[in-house]
């Protein structure tokens, strides 16, 4: 097989049947699906379950791209209270959306939202009782709250862009400010999680199919990229329960049609596999 293969020293071992938690990107997702095929368990997916309309959007609906997103959904799962629902939502047109969710999914409902708020909660906290947790790391580019002063996990919509010009702004973060929120979110496993608990990281190969900055797409993908293994490096030097997986390396330096689909953006099942 043409397929890069770097050698790598497993952190850990895994049973069928053990209870992962994957986190991240739409590559998250894909790794959900063969580790399914495979007989561990995936409390995530249960989330789906809770809510007609999460099977309708598909399990993107977990999808979680930035550090700070990730480190939003750790927080929340875990802290005494939830946040207020200003935080978490948004009034567009005659219905609500979750500011924190995929920007794809239909208005709705006050009721609805805290229904799927409450299953993804849940489904976070199901980390207390998983052998690992899988963090897929995906861009560096994202959008800040002014108002709130949250991170979003995706880019608002353009009808809350027009309604609220100034309370929305683009964030490149720098190294440090992925690092140290990358570092936030690995301790609230280790605190909250099962004794012995482990993380793998790894970083998405699915690159920037556009960019908010003006500059070329490339340019700013390599920058996003670069930072997410930089900063993943480092919190794996820290911490003697976190890995590394290179998912990055093999597939980026593997020959594009072995191992990505027609749109050039995602890999292959097989290669997930």
């Amino acid at each position: 097989s043409a397929v890069a293969r770097p050698d790598f020293e497993p952190a850990f071992q895994l049973a069928p049947g053990e209870a992962v938690f994957t986190i991240g990107s739409c590559l998250a997702r894909n790794v959900e699906r063969s580790l399914n095929s495979r007989g561990f368990a995936l409390p995530a997916l249960k989330v789906l379950s809770a809510d007609p309309e999460f099977e309708t959007v598909g399990s993107r609906v977990l999808n979680n791209y930035g550090t700070p997103s990730i480190l939003n959904e750790l927080s929340w799962a875990f802290a005494e209270d939830e946040p207020d629902e200003e935080v978490l939502f948004y009034k567009l047109g005659n219905g609500w959306v979750d500011l924190h969710l995929q920007n794809t999914m239909k208005p709705t409902d006050l009721d609805t939202l805290r229904l799927r708020r409450r299953a993804i909660r849940e489904a976070y906290r199901s980390i207390a009782d998983c052998r690992a947790v899988i963090i897929t790391l995906g861009l560096s580019e994202v959008w800040f709250d002014k108002q709130t002063g949250y991170y979003l996990n995706m880019a608002p919509r353009r009808a809350m862009l027009r309604a609220d010009p100034e309370r929305f702004e683009l964030h490149v973060l720098s190294y440090e400010e992925t690092r140290d929120t990358l570092a936030r979110a690995v301790e609230l496993i280790r605190q909250h999680g099962a004794p012995g608990i482990q993380v793998l990281l790894t970083v998405s190969p699915i690159p920037l199919s556009a960019t908010y900055r003006d500059q070329d797409v490339m340019v700013a993908n390599t920058y996003s990229k670069s930072v997410l293994r930089a900063a993943a490096e480092e919190i794996v030097q820290a911490n003697d329960n976190v890995g590394y997986y290179p998912s990055f390396e093999s597939i980026t330096l593997s020959p594009r049609p072995e191992v990505y689909l027609e749109d050039e953006v995602h890999v292959t099942q097989d290669i997930i596999d």
